[in-house]
């Protein structure tokens, strides 16, 4: 297995993710990046991350985002 496949962020504590220029876009390939980015922030465990929405399923909110 290659050790890309493998890395983990070092300090999870040090990162803040935003999903800023991908959000509410109707341009599938742009809604996908925000997917990676979600998936990359569970597999790595990452607590700042802070999304659009409240619900990790989708549910989309206007409230301010909180970490997940």
């Amino acid at each position: 297995m290659s050790s890309a496949k493998t890395a983990k962020v070092w300090d999870k504590n040090k990162i803040v993710i935003i999903p800023d220029h991908y959000i509410f876009t109707a341009d599938s390939l742009s809604n996908r990046n925000v997917d990676i980015l979600r998936d990359f922030v569970r597999e790595q465990n990452i607590p700042y991350f802070y999304d659009v929405i409240d619900d990790p399923n989708g549910t989309g909110n206007s409230t301010p985002p909180r970490a997940i």
